[in-house]
């Protein structure tokens, strides 16, 4: 499958671009990671129009943009950086979180 291989290959250069760990707390596994748009808007780029942006022209473009626009951060810290920044999904409205009724103690 070589498009698998070259989704893989783009991957793990964006990866090593962006330092190879997560650029909040340092976590080094490489599963964990998500590429996130520093200033958020990622909903709004990786969509044109009706179309999805596919992932490798995304890695493209992140590899254009490195230092500016992308960080590495591991999939805790992306989520803690959404609740903490409100950045939620078109058609929530700010402040409501996903779930309602699970609130921190």
């Amino acid at each position: 499958m070589k498009s698998q291989r070259t989704y893989r290959a783009l991957r793990l250069k964006v990866i090593q671009a962006l330092g190879g760990k997560c650029s909040k707390c340092g976590f080094p596994d490489h599963r964990t990671f998500q590429i996130d748009h520093i200033h958020g808007g990622g909903s709004r780029e990786t969509r044109t129009g009706r179309d999805r942006l596919q992932w490798p022209e995304f890695y493209r473009r992140v590899l254009e943009k490195l230092e500016t626009e992308y960080q590495l951060l591991c999939a805790n810290c992306n989520a803690i950086k959404k609740y903490e920044q409100r950045e939620n999904p078109p058609g929530r409205p700010k402040g409501i979180p996903l779930r309602a009724k699970y609130k921190a103690a």
